[in-house]
């Protein structure tokens, strides 16, 4: 949907705020130009495939697993970690 979306709509609402630690505010652009989110995920596709070309150390951060895990701070899914 984004790649003909991209050419009808230019802006779309930022996402902002949705940290829920109280008396914490999270800045953003007010607006997302959609050709540069589209950018984005295409470029995705490159460094997903050259992932395996990386031979330097990465750090690698995540969240603890079962009862400790807070899913509302996550912005890659658990499974996203399993790339790297």
């Amino acid at each position: 949907m984004l790649p003909v979306l991209k050419h009808l709509v230019k802006t779309f609402p930022g996402v902002a705020n949705d940290i829920k630690k109280p008396g914490v505010t999270e800045l953003a652009y007010d607006r997302m130009p959609l050709k540069a989110v589209a950018a984005t995920i295409d470029g995705w596709k490159t460094v997903r495939a050259d992932l395996g070309k990386v031979d330097c150390p990465v750090p690698h951060f995540h969240q603890p697993r079962g009862p400790r895990r807070r899913p509302e701070l996550e912005r890659v899914p658990q499974n996203g970690t399993s790339r790297i």
